[in-house]
């Protein structure tokens, strides 16, 4: 009734129309049914279960189950409505509804590949063998995104595993600070937590798994004032619900209800359950006719047997003289005449004794006789392992159901079995049923791998446990938190691998990232993230930012980059709008980190030519501009922009912005400049796209039209060489001007 197998199935195509395809090693082929990631190798697959608490209807006592189906000889209707409860949709899908025979004759296939970290891959299509003079389809040429389908898509998955996450830490914290709360304290909670999940989100290995974690709990983590008895049969009635309550109101609606066939089955199943109140009920209102006294004294003793049966922590000491008590009242009940309530009276005491005959003969499953017999036989601990065995003597357990199976595990005392099978049905139950094990001492028992240089069972769970939750950016820190808790250097690799697939949404995120780095001494993974982070930064127009972080891993081919690249974007558009950091750098060069401050110079010269130029302190401007341009390392690219940056203050009707000698070293700087062929050619493109730019660029032509000292104001509409000649004719006339009036 539960799916065990595990198997993941994809659809290729829209839910317009669907297209089975699934495959073994990285091919799937369209028809074929077999299973994808599978973690049984099982050939059988269980419907869904929508069996709740109270339901008529058992996960325990009932499961079915039905062969795959095989697609190949099907119908495209047939095949387009054959698993309809696909998990994986591939959108822009090369098959039209009906089409799929069609495109089975064009011998193509779909292939796949998964990223090593994570449950992200790509789909493309592929031809079985040679195509047909060697046509290429259309459909070919793309790449399909695609994603395994799991519950880490889904938001109440996620809450519960960070749910379970809080609580282990929680565990962890109590531990260290020598704390007094016990670990069924713990353990319930979790319990909670799996049962309020498994309500939300419906998915059937879920509830399988809670089924498995409930009985885990029960067995070995009830608290002090339950007994192990209580909490098994708690567990069995809240798992597997009898009488049902459909079959409690035929009995008990009827207008006598002792006269009913199934009356004394329903008491016998009550008080095999523990269920005496409702089992008192029922015998008071069943309108049972005693004539005799000794018959309704014998009713009267087993009514009080009922109501004094002890539980909770009185019960180890009770039960003897309450079972000697059920024993004497059933010797009574012998001498009844009537032997329809004879037998029904006497059958009920044996329950009441613990007798195993009949306790076994009344059970349905192993889960109940087992529970009955540890309820009503003796509720020692240590003999739990002995009733379910001789309860499977009668009941066979069904291993095609991995929770019955699971529960069978825990049963007979054998844990890692149980946590096996948990860890198939869902890694974070098995992971902390096995946390919660280690902590009471269930596993030392249990062989022991550290001399083979393996993990132990606990830390295997949470290393596997880990990385899956690493597999995702969402539940990467609580992954991280499981692989730091094991003692085994796969932990460490699992969080070098994993750690560069977490985007940094904030400082606090990358902190946190870096410290990990740190502690585990992951030197060139912190390099990178850094890397990274400055990237987002930059990209973001945190300059400053961005060098800083830079600055911190020392690189310093990225801080010459970058400062060269806003360099050039103040140029290209004009605009100068530096973030704060940025321009606490260009203000204050002196107070740059070494780093910075050995690159950043020439744009802060300009940066400082910009911020007079806007005061209108031309002299000023020109004097920071001309340092520019003469500065011995300045790229040639920017040669030609810079020059003409210098024209637009050369005006005659502006007093001298710069004295002859300047304007002298300007003429020599632009000579050499032309000299070199390599920065002239440098130069003279980039001027030309500045200058096509200006033509393109809306916020640039209001600049033009606003008549503003941009350079592009004179100079959009000139050819590049035009643009130098009136560059250099400015110079010597400022330089003329200069000597005519006596400089």
């Amino acid at each position: 009734m539960f799916n065990s197998s595990g198997s993941s199935n994809f659809i290729f195509g829209s839910t317009s129309s669907p297209f089975s395809v699934s495959s073994t090693n990285g091919t799937a082929q369209s028809g074929s049914s077999a299973a994808v990631g599978s973690n049984s190798s099982s050939l059988f697959s269980f419907p869904p279960s929508t069996n709740q608490i109270g339901s008529t209807s058992s996960p325990i006592s009932s499961g079915s189950f039905a062969p795959q189906q095989d697609n190949s000889a099907l119908s495209d209707d047939e095949i387009e409505n054959v698993n309809e409860n696909m998990n994986m949709v591939l959108a822009d899908a090369p098959i039209a509804r009906g089409k799929v025979k069609e495109w089975q004759s064009k011998s193509r296939t779909l292939k796949f590949v998964f990223s090593p970290d994570g449950i992200n891959g790509s789909a493309w299509i592929d031809v079985k063998k040679p195509a047909p003079s060697g046509v290429v389809l259309s459909e070919e040429t793309k790449v399909y995104p695609l994603c395994l389908s799991n519950n880490f898509s889904n938001p109440d998955y996620i809450e519960y595993l960070l749910q379970a996450h809080a609580l282990y830490s929680e565990v962890s914290a109590s531990a260290e600070n020598s704390a007094s709360k016990s670990l069924h304290i713990y353990a319930k909670t979790f319990l909670q937590i799996v049962d309020s999940t498994r309500r939300k989100i419906l998915e059937s290995n879920l509830t399988e798994a809670y089924v498995l974690c409930h009985c885990m709990v029960a067995a070995y983590f009830s608290p002090p004032d339950m007994p192990r008895s209580d909490a098994i049969m708690d567990w069995l009635n809240q798992n597997d619900p009898r009488p049902t309550t459909d079959e409690t109101r035929d009995v008990m609606t009827a207008f006598v209800p002792y006269n009913e066939d199934e009356f004394w089955n329903l008491i016998h199943k009550l008080a095999l359950r523990g269920l005496f109140i409702q089992c008192i009920n029922c015998l008071q209102q069943s309108g049972i006719n005693i004539t005799d006294d000794h018959s309704r004294r014998v009713f009267a003793s087993v009514i009080n047997c009922l109501e004094t049966a002890p539980r909770g922590p009185s019960i180890y000491t009770a039960h003897r003289a309450w079972r000697a008590e059920a024993i004497t009242v059933g010797d009574d009940a012998w001498k009844i005449n009537d032997t329809r309530l004879k037998k029904g009276l006497v059958n009920l005491c044996k329950i009441l004794r613990g007798d195993t005959d009949m306790i076994i003969a009344l059970s349905d499953s192993w889960q109940e006789a087992t529970a009955a017999l540890f309820f009503f036989h003796d509720p020692a601990p240590s003999r739990l392992t002995e009733y379910f065995n001789k309860a499977t003597e009668t009941f066979a357990v069904d291993d095609t159901i991995l929770s019955e199976s699971g529960c069978a595990a825990v049963m007979s005392g054998d844990i890692p079995k149980a946590l096996a099978l948990a860890e198939q049905l869902d890694l974070c139950v098995a992971t902390h049923l096995a946390d919660l094990c280690d902590r009471q001492g269930l596993l030392i028992d249990f062989i022991d791998l550290s001399s083979l240089e393996m993990p132990n069972f606990r830390d295997w769970l949470f290393i596997r446990h880990g990385e899956r939750c690493c597999a995702s950016p969402r539940t990467w820190f609580i992954g991280l938190s499981y692989l730091r808790d094991v003692d085994y250097s796969e932990g460490k690799c699992l969080i070098e691998q994993s750690i560069t697939s977490v985007f940094p949404e904030s400082e606090a995120t990358l902190e946190k990232l870096l410290q990990v780095c740190n502690e585990l001494e992951l030197n060139d993974t912190y390099v990178t993230i850094c890397m990274a982070w400055s990237k987002i930064q930059f990209s973001r127009g945190e300059v400053g930012n961005a060098l800083a972080w830079l600055d911190t891993i020392g690189n310093i081919l990225e801080i010459r980059g970058i400062i060269w690249q806003v360099f050039e974007d103040s140029l290209i558009t004009g605009n100068f709008t530096p973030d704060p950091t940025l321009q606490g750098y260009l203000t204050s060069p002196h107070a740059c980190p070494d780093t910075i401050r050995e690159f950043i110079t020439p744009y802060a010269v300009y940066y400082h030519f910009k911020y007079f130029l806007k005061e209108k302190a031309y002299t000023q401007a020109a004097q920071y501009l001309c340092s520019l341009i003469q500065f011995s390392y300045l790229p040639g690219k920017y040669f030609a922009i810079l020059l003409c940056e210098l024209a637009s203050l050369l005006s005659t009707k502006r007093s001298h912005a710069l004295p002859v000698n300047e304007l002298a070293g300007i003429l020599n700087a632009l000579y050499n400049w032309e000299k070199d062929a390599d920065k002239y050619k440098e130069g003279i493109q980039f001027l030309d796209y500045c200058l096509k730019r200006v033509k393109t660029d809306s916020s640039n032509n209001d600049q033009i039209k606003n008549g503003t000292t941009d350079w592009r104001s004179e100079f959009y509409e000139m050819t590049t060489e035009n643009v130098i000649k009136k560059v250099r004719a400015k110079v010597i006339a400022e330089i003329s001007k200069g000597f005519l009036e006596g400089q």
